[in-house]
């Protein structure tokens, strides 16, 4: 299957800007007023710029067998990505 979205990484830049690796902008994180707001901004920013890993990890699960462990471990590290812990 083609791929049309622009091509990971992705990265954070600035204090809004969701940036790929071909320097398009692809998106912009909206950020709350209230200092409450941060740890949740936060999140949605680290969602937002896993999204490439994310497919990845999901299209390897996918094809899980006979690569199991492969595929766990990208799983696991897109995961991480979004958590950030």
């Amino acid at each position: 299957m083609e791929m049309k979205h622009s091509p990971g990484p992705w990265r954070f830049a600035g204090e809004t800007s969701v940036i790929a690796a071909d320097g398009y902008e692809v998106g912009c994180i909206w950020k709350g007023d209230s200092p409450n707001d941060k740890p949740r901004d936060d999140a949605n920013a680290r969602l937002v710029v896993a999204a490439p890993r994310l497919l990845a990890a999901l299209q390897k699960i996918a094809k899980m067998y006979p690569s199991e462990m492969e595929s766990s471990l990208v799983a696991e590290a897109a995961i991480y990505e979004v958590l950030g812990n």
